[in-house]
């Protein structure tokens, strides 16, 4: 192989990943291109080399796929690397992975049905959090280069995947944090949460890693800032994560407020919560039309793991005699407990414990799992299998390691339900749902 200025020689994408890269094949060396698809030809950038693969970002492309398109943004690969194709090959390709996928790790040919809404595949997500950069001591919004921590992408307009308005907001923060002294040693992050359904309780974010002089000081000119939900935090410099050590400055309400079928739910400015109300409503409802007509003689108890604040048990309560949620955080937790209140549910429990600890479910339960990339603790797959719940109902953000756990469970489960969802237009991502059924 080739390589000048880390450049590779053209390389011929074969396939498709299950992340989103393109695969090539080279002088028995393997490459995968973030931001190439299959039939191109492209030059790409090597930014890590393993033994027999190579990871590249893509520096120039030779002959692009007839389904590649100019990108909205000049930062997409770090947002949403599928942007530079069409959508309708986007849901082909998506289709394809989760068909690759389950028959690799779980041995079963599927024709996937893939839920997605062709009108709103721009400005969906309920939730951004942008980094900051700084030019000639002027400070920008950025995002972060993929697999390139300490570059940066400078965002002039915020991102598309996002509500434009909210973008607009932020730009009007971002003049007062230059006019406040504020500089990027100072800032960590703004994260921007936004209501589906209660536009009044979208709020705005900002993190800064220390309380120097000039950060205290700052907090009289951020005081201007117009939106009616805003908070200034002291986050530790000491992680990545954007955390909430100490509020500096607090306008408006501490959560964000959002109607899921009917229900009202409240959680916190870092909670988890889904991304895409819409086709998020539509899985609640397909798993409402399973356990509908499920026809169970009596009301079984259902368990939920990593419940987060308790979106999918209390949406689903109705179908049984109670809901025992489980989860980590004890803070999503109170928010959970809190959201039984406000909807008047009286047979929904919650406890701050890792779902690999649980034990309290048995043959006769139904079992709720959400949990987060990595898929279930191996524990936990363990518990299921010596305890045989009749169902389980598996949402998931991981194609892979929901294959890859249906897999480990298929000898005792029955796949009854599966329908994936695409929540993350323009990216590779895919939700997937799985109803389990045990076979005996």
């Amino acid at each position: 192989m080739k390589e000048i200025n880390n450049q590779t020689e053209p390389l011929v994408i074969q396939d498709i990943v299950a992340d989103g890269k393109g695969k090539a094949v080279l002088n028995d060396q393997i490459f995968y291109v973030i931001g190439a698809f299959p039939d191109e030809v492209v030059n790409g950038e090597i930014v890590k080399k393993k033994k027999n693969e190579i990871q590249c970002i893509v520096s120039d492309v030779i002959k692009p796929s007839p389904f590649r398109q100019n990108p909205k943004e000049e930062h997409y690969l770090s947002c949403s690397p599928w942007q530079v194709i069409d959508y309708s090959y986007q849901v082909q390709l998506k289709k394809y992975i989760i068909k690759k996928v389950f028959h690799a790790l779980v041995h079963v040919d599927i024709d996937p049905v893939l839920e997605h809404d062709d009108q709103n595949t721009w400005h969906y997500r309920t939730k951004v959090e942008y980094s900051f950069a700084e030019i000639e001591k002027k400070v920008f919004l950025a995002f972060h280069k993929p697999t390139k921590h300490n570059e940066y992408f400078i965002l002039d307009y915020g991102c598309c995947l996002f509500d434009t308005d909210l973008n607009n907001q932020v730009l009007e923060l971002l003049e007062l944090i230059r006019l406040s002294g504020l500089e990027k040693y100072d800032l960590k992050s703004i994260v921007i949460r936004k209501s589906f359904n209660f536009s009044e309780t979208s709020t705005i974010l900002l993190a800064v890693k220390n309380k120097k002089d000039r950060v205290v000081n700052s907090l009289e000119t951020l005081k201007k800032f117009n939106f009616s939900n805003f908070v200034v935090v002291h986050s530790s410099y000491k992680t990545p994560i954007t955390t909430i050590d100490e509020i500096l400055l607090k306008n408006g309400r501490e959560t964000i407020k959002e109607k899921i079928l009917g229900k009202v739910f409240e959680y916190g400015y870092l909670s988890f919560f889904q991304n895409n109300i819409t086709l998020f409503e539509k899985t609640l409802l397909d798993i409402k039309n399973y356990l509908e007509k499920s026809n169970f003689k009596i009301k079984p108890k259902a368990v939920e793991l990593y419940s987060g604040v308790g979106t999918i048990g209390l949406s689903l309560v109705e179908y049984f005699d109670r809901v025992t949620a489980f989860e980590i955080d004890d803070i999503a937790v109170k928010y959970s407990l809190n959201n039984a209140k406000l909807n008047n549910i009286t047979n929904f429990y919650a406890l701050p414990m890792p779902a690999e600890k649980v034990k309290i479910f048995g043959e006769n339960d139904v079992l709720i799992v959400d949990p987060p990339r990595g898929g279930l603790h191996t524990k936990l797959v363990k518990r299921i299998i010596e305890s045989k719940p009749v169902l389980i109902v598996y949402l998931s953000c991981n194609v892979t390691t929901l294959a890859r756990d249906v897999g480990m469970l298929n000898s005792i489960y029955d796949i009854d339900f599966m329908k994936f969802y695409d929540y993350y237009p323009q990216t590779p991502h895919v939700e997937g749902l799985c109803i389990l059924k045990r076979k005996i």
